[in-house]
This record gives structure tokens, C-alpha cells and sequence, in this order.
């Protein structure tokens, strides 16, 4: 096919719905059919295919896959669009991304997606239940932190061409808004759990930072995740390490994942109970602010 290009002069869009124009006339009721395009590489694969509007746009049913370099992409339905790059998935929708390299893997699951194969971007949504996100070291050599898991009615993610930090290698960013409820799991030194409410949180792989900002808003006719307080003017987290509990506000809460850091930034108030016979070690937390203003010692 690339030879083909090459000698007659075709772009890789026309060849791709040259080929398009004929897989789908071949589609109906027969095997899965696969698709190439050329720039940007990505593989469809779908149980049939439909052209729309002369071309314009095509339509995949069936357990369709689109595969991407390390992006993945499974919906039941598929419509690509020529004049944007841009496909939109609907029901059951899953998108992957990931670089072996990076030492991180993002996977989540909504009601509908967009993936815009130009620039290697996604977004999902999803309303009943919300849009879910997981991020998972990967492998040996890995990004260190726990899983964290993010649920919200709409989350983005995206590629970083070049890392603005020395030394970073996740290099993805990620961003969820509309009632977003952040948690991560960790299991060494000490087994800790911190979740996370805000209106929106940006996560930026070059700073390991997930930055949260705006109160949470609870989602219409679901209870919020995780039991909050009922009553939030601000990101607002809890966190649970050992015999202690923390309960943390302030206008803006930056959770690193890798560092196992979390700071809260302006207007914080905090409260922390633990048992004083017993130790917690480990990394802790650092509360950006004023004794006079928390009620406790800066960590």
C-alpha cells in the first residue's frame, strides 16, 4: 500500500478512503474488516463499515478497535471524520494510552469518547455512571506511586512531546472537570489511602502532579464517591496512613503520586488525628500555610 502511495502520488487520506470505499461495500454481514490509514499510522478494525456524506465520514460497527501506536481505543460504534482527524465513539467506550518508556499506563472507561488521531489526544464522558480513569506504573524501571484512580463526567488526556522537567518520563497529561474524585492506593513503606474532591483536577506527567482545584459539585441523581463531607467551598482530601487520618482544604491541593507528597495551598485548614503510641514512618505531608492559620505545625 505504502509503495502504491508513493508512485502515484497519493496523500494518505485519499488511500485511506479509497480503501474505506470498497472494504465497505464488502462489509456487510461478512468477517471483521480492517482499515489502515496512512498519516497518522493508526489500524481500524470493525464487523462493518458504512461511507457517509461521499466520504466525508465513516461509520464502524460492531466491536470496533482503533489502535494508534500505544494508544487503543474499543467502542460499539465508531464514526471517523476526513476533514478533522477526529473519531467519535459511542457505547462501552475504552481508551488506553501508554509508552513502556514513560513508566505509565492510563486506561479509562465512559459512555462516549472522542480521539483525535492528529495529535493523539482523547476525551471521554459519561454521566451515568461518570467517566472512569486509572493510572498504572508500568513494568520494571517503573514511574514509583500507587495506582490512582479518578472518576468525573468528562476526562481528557493527552500526549507531551518533550518532558519540561529533568529527568521525567511520564510524559502524558490528563485533565477531568464537572465533580472529579481522585484516590490512590498505596501499599509500601506503609499501607496509605488519599482520596480527593474538587471541581477539576489537570494532571501533568513532566511534574508527577495531579493539581486540584475548585470545590466538588456532586453529580445529578448519584451519591458522591467516597463519602465527603457534605458541605465542600473548597478541594477538600483524606488521607488514611496508619494509625493516622488527616483531613486537609485549601484553594488548591497538589498530589504527587511518585514523591508521595501532597500540599495544600492558601485558605488551608487541616485536622489531624493519629495514636500517639504508635509510629507511622514513611513520607508525609507537607501543609503550605501558617500555623496561626491551620491550627497545626507546618509538615
Amino acid at each position: 500500500m505504502r509503495r502504491a502511495e508513493e508512485r502515484n502520488g497519493f496523500t494518505g487520506r485519499l488511500l485511506f478512503f479509497a480503501v474505506l470505499a470498497v472494504a465497505g461495500e464488502a462489509a456487510a454481514g461478512g468477517p471483521d474488516v480492517g482499515v489502515s490509514t496512512a498519516a497518522p499510522k493508526a489500524v481500524i478494525t470493525s464487523r462493518s463499515v458504512r461511507v457517509l456524506d461521499k466520504g466525508g465520514r465513516v461509520e464502524f460497527t460492531g466491536d470496533v478497535k482503533l489502535t494508534r501506536g500505544d494508544d487503543f481505543l474499543s467502542t460499539d460504534r465508531l464514526v471517523t471524520e476526513e476533514a478533522t482527524n477526529v473519531s467519535r465513539a459511542t457505547g462501552h467506550v475504552y481508551f488506553r494510552q501508554e509508552n513502556a518508556g514513560e513508566g505509565v499506563r492510563w486506561e479509562a472507561w465512559g459512555e462516549r469518547g472522542v480521539y483525535d488521531s492528529e495529535v493523539a489526544s482523547g476525551t471521554l464522558w459519561g454521566n451515568s455512571p461518570p467517566a472512569r480513569a486509572r493510572r498504572t506504573p508500568l513494568g520494571p524501571g517503573a514511574t514509583p506511586g500507587g495506582k490512582v484512580d479518578l472518576e468525573a463526567p468528562e476526562i481528557s488526556f493527552a500526549r507531551v512531546a518533550v518532558s519540561t522537567a529533568p529527568g521525567s518520563r511520564a510524559l502524558g497529561r490528563a485533565r477531568a472537570a464537572g465533580g472529579v474524585y481522585v484516590k490512590s492506593a498505596e501499599d509500601v513503606p506503609i499501607p496509605r489511602v488519599t482520596e480527593m474532591w474538587s471541581d477539576r483536577a489537570d494532571y501533568d506527567g513532566p511534574a508527577d502532579r495531579f493539581r486540584l482545584e475548585g470545590a466538588f459539585r456532586p453529580w445529578p441523581g448519584l451519591p458522591p464517591p467516597g463519602d465527603p463531607p457534605a458541605r465542600l467551598d473548597r478541594p477538600y482530601a483524606r488521607q488514611v496512613q496508619g494509625s493516622e487520618r488527616r483531613q486537609l482544604r485549601g484553594e488548591i491541593i497538589n498530589f504527587h503520586p511518585a514523591a508521595r507528597r501532597l500540599v495544600v495551598e492558601r485558605a488551608v485548614r487541616a485536622q489531624i488525628l493519629f495514636d500517639s503510641s504508635k509510629s507511622a514512618n514513611g513520607a508525609g505531608s507537607e501543609i503550605k500555610g501558617k500555623e496561626r492559620k491551620t491550627g497545626v505545625p507546618a509538615r
